[in-house]
């Protein structure tokens, strides 16, 4: 249809007077081309909207038949809403519809006309439009939703819409993404957010909500993270926090805005929790983080008492079926034999635990153990009971079930008593450097993906290649390496600033999300913001040892020279290290770095002095060394005790005249390095501003 045919019916519609026809006089004229069925949604929501402000565009149709009844070409929606109305009583078939009446050259023609080339109206402007309603005309959203034939829910829906930032509207009107992205948007009405979240969004079109919600919602808790439901949304808003609630989610999600309320009364609820049941144990503690410091603690555990004579003897019974099966000679097994045998097993493990359900602590147990009170991943009460500080493991002989045999001293190790010999370490002193060394090389690790990611598909290959274990999905495992209290006010050390620094950069809003959609969540990060997770994953699960550890793993020794670490950067010997090391050592350590002289005038010290000087001399803080030479204090600021393994300064070189540590990677078969922009920086930029140790 020409341009002038459309032009000619705007100004029929927009200029040609109308006239008001009862509506029992109107019908749909035979010439309509809409045949199929109209929305009976669509028509419900006009008719709300004509009741409240009547028809406002005029119907088009042609004069009266000769049994006087009028045509409508045009308009179907608008006379069905009609009868809708009067269906519901709200008026009757004497309502006057507006009308133009014509003599139309074809009927048909207007009909498709106003049905097919109709310009409707994006949604954005029908966004804005609504929010001019709101901002500019003084209307309420029931009124909106009142003339719109609409819910005021929608009506809310549409107004966050049309609040968002311009650059996110435009950026969606001009399809750089789709709708669902575009109501992610709505989570968070900063709009300096939401552009930071629009400049996230990859240059191609697509659903990127999963991506936006997570820039939107990493300062918040999602309503099903244990910690939000273990505190309830009710006992939050009540002690005045905010709430974000996702429009258009269809479970209605909902983001707790404050965090550390929500950790305030989490905490306050586990250790009310903890008071209340102190009277039961020798200590109880209360905390809602991981208790990271469970590998300090002996344990004890509860035993079945008064058990069932019948459930006793069911369970030997039960033993020795199993124990027949199990020793049935190969020849001698049938059909079905297996199953039996699975059978029998599982009928036993449902016994045991019925037996479980009578264990119980004894006094003697309670006397010295005690109970952490935490919360699950479900967000219910958690409690680990049975636990005896290190303080308190004397009296374990005598309070039942504590691991046998870990009372009785054991042999040194050839490693420990070659430390023991060089005069460096004593007692615990020994684990702190185990814990110090480890720690430093976790920072490091934290920050390189190529060696991480070699690590661990070290341990992965091996894992798949040796299995063991059955019904396992995967024969492979990952616990967190104990070091102290993390990032606690205990431990103060480089390495410990470098690793809090490193995590709190971490990507973790996709923990936020439920189950089912943190895949997809954690799928939407950028390749970097993997790695850094990778990393640091891997880096938490290395294993403690120092380079003349018995048996120390190689693989980590090899990964520690390809990092590269000054560990003399990372850790001096302070005034600690030196009062828990022998005198004699510590004398025939000064005089090997420091000189006979320095030994001399320090031979009569007691420990503190000594100490003390030695730390000062040994700290590598050039205020603290000033009156030592330079090659002097040049050596002491590098000296490192046994174990402490310093990083080759030039690459070795294999038979072949080829640098070993030129490319730890060498090759790209498996499109490893095509999928890390080399090189992986070593150091975040913002570490290199200052040494570690000033940081």
């Amino acid at each position: 249809m020409s341009q002038s045919t459309i032009a000619a019916t705007d100004k029929v519609a927009q200029n040609v007077p109308s006239e008001l026809v009862p509506y029992h006089k109107l019908k749909i004229a035979p010439e309509n081309v809409r045949r199929s069925g109209r929305s009976k949604e669509k028509m419900e929501s006009m008719a709300a909207s004509i009741a409240a402000v009547g028809v406002l565009v005029p119907v088009l149709a042609r004069p009266a038949d000769d049994d006087g009844v009028i045509n409508v070409v045009a308009g179907g929606y608008r006379l069905g809403s009609v009868g809708i109305n009067i269906e519901k009583g709200l008026c009757d078939d004497t309502y006057e519809v507006p009308c133009i009446i014509r003599d139309w050259r074809s009927a048909r023609e207007i009909s498709l006309m106003e049905n097919v080339l109709r310009n409707e109206m994006d949604d954005v402007e029908r966004f804005r439009g609504y929010v001019d309603l709101i901002e500019k005309d003084g209307m309420t959203t029931g009124e909106v939703a009142c003339r719109f034939g609409t819910n005021e829910r929608d009506v809310i829906k549409i107004l966050k819409l049309g609040r968002l930032d311009e650059k996110v509207l435009d950026a969606y009107q001009n399809g750089k993404f789709e709708k669902s992205t575009l109501y992610a948007f709505t989570l968070s009405d900063d709009k300096e957010r939401q552009t930071a979240a629009l400049k996230r969004i990859p240059p191609f079109p697509g659903d990127h909500s999963g991506l936006v919600r997570q820039c939107l919602t990493d300062k918040s808790l999602h309503s099903r993270n244990p910690l939000a439901i273990f505190v309830g949304r009710k006992a939050y808003e009540e002690a005045g926090g905010a709430v974000t609630t996702d429009l258009f989610n269809e479970d209605d999600d909902v983001y707790f805005d404050d965090i550390a309320l929500v950790e305030r009364l989490a905490t306050e609820r586990v250790e009310r929790r903890a008071k209340k049941i102190a009277s039961k144990w020798h200590w109880t503690s209360g905390r809602i983080e991981k208790p990271y410091d469970l590998p300090s603690y002996r344990r004890v555990y509860a035993e079945p008492i008064n058990v069932p004579g019948e459930l006793t003897a069911a369970l030997e019974a039960l033993d020795k079926e199993v124990a027949a099966l199990e020793d049935t000679p190969d020849d001698k097994i049938g059909q079905g034999h297996y199953q039996s045998l699975l059978s029998k097993r599982v009928e036993r493990r449902e016994l045991v635990k019925k037996i479980d359900d009578y264990a119980a602590f004894s006094e003697e147990q309670r006397a010295i153990a005690g109970c952490i009170v935490t919360i699950d991943l479900n967000g219910k009460y958690k409690y680990i009971e049975g636990l005896v500080k290190p303080e308190d493991a004397a009296g374990l002989k005598t309070a039942g079930n504590s691991s046998p045999g870990r009372e009785a001293p054991k042999e040194k190790t050839p490693y420990e008593k070659e430390m023991d010999e060089a005069g460096v370490i004593q007692k615990t002193h020994r684990e702190d450097l185990v814990s110090d060394r480890t720690e430093i090389v976790q920072a490091h690790l934290a920050n390189d993906f190529n060696v991480a990611f070699d690590l661990l598909l070290l341990e992965l290959c091996e894992a798949l290649m040796s299995p063991v274990g059955e019904n396992n999905p995967l024969n492979i495992s990952c616990n967190e390496t104990y070091i102290g209290d993390r990032f606690g006010n205990d431990r103060d050390m480089p390495a410990t600033r470098k690793l809090k620094g490193i995590e709190q950069r971490l990507s973790r809003s996709w923990l936020n999300q439920p189950p089912e959609d943190r895949f997809e969540a954690l799928s939407s990060l950028s390749r970097r913001e993997k790695q850094k997770l990778f990393s640091w994953c891997v880096a938490m699960t290395l294993k403690k040892q120092l380079a003349i550890s018995d048996n120390p793993e190689p693989a980590i020794e090899t990964a520690v020279d390809r990092l590269g670490i000054d560990f003399a950067r990372f850790w001096r010997p302070d005034e600690e290290y030196w009062k828990r090391t022998r005198k004699s050592s510590a004398l025939d350590i000064g005089e090997e770095i420091l000189g006979q002289t320095w030994r001399q005038s320090h031979k009569s010290d007691k420990k503190e002095p000594l100490a003390k000087s030695m730390a000062r001399s040994f700290s590598g803080d050039p205020k603290l060394t000033s009156t030592l030479d330079s090659e002097i204090r040049q050596a002491a600021a590098i000296w490192l005790p046994p174990g402490f393994r310093v990083a080759q300064e030039e690459p070795s070189v294999d038979e072949g005249g080829d640098a070993a540590s030129a490319d730890p990677n060498p090759s790209t078969e498996a499109g490893i390095n095509e999928q890390v922009p080399p090189p992986v920086l070593r150091e975040l930029e913002d570490d290199k501003a200052a040494p570690m140790a000033a940081e």
